[in-house]
């Protein structure tokens, strides 16, 4: 009672811009830097506890729609897909994203996404292939 109730889980710190991936005992299985969202556009990366509630590969991920225009503010594709907030904000690949920004625990102040969580494409790939639909995930500062 008032003890932890989850297994595995991500771990997703923002203040130094890491995931970490813990198993049920608590032993690290897998970490990397990571890219969250820009605060300085009121896109910040909700903090948290969530469970994984999809994976999917290969996904059109669509921002929503630009009141002036009417077009989405950003289309990416994306080979790994890992959401923890309905279907809005989760873990994925970046591609387009410098791959020194990943270890520059600042970059998410003027490269960051629109909430999700950025990964190099390989550690993206690592962590879909070790991650559990249902798995905790813990969102903090």
């Amino acid at each position: 009672m008032g003890g932890r109730d989850w297994g595995a889980y991500v771990d997703i710190d923002i203040s130094e811009q890491r995931v970490r991936y813990y198993d049920a005992n608590d032993q690290l299985v897998w970490e990397s830097g990571c890219i969250t969202g820009n605060p300085n556009t009121g896109h910040d990366t909700p903090t948290g506890i969530y469970f994984i509630n999809n994976k999917e590969q290969n996904v059109q991920l669509t921002g929503a729609k630009d009141p002036e225009t009417g077009e989405p503010e950003y289309i990416s594709y994306v080979d790994y897909w890992m959401s923890f907030i309905g279907g809005a904000v989760g873990l994925h690949d970046a591609d387009w994203q410098a791959s020194s920004s990943f270890n520059d625990p600042t970059a998410y102040t003027w490269t960051g996404s629109h909430g999700c969580v950025n990964l190099p494409p390989d550690k993206a790939a690592e962590l879909f292939n070790i991650v559990q639909l249902n798995d905790c995930v813990i969102v903090h500062m």
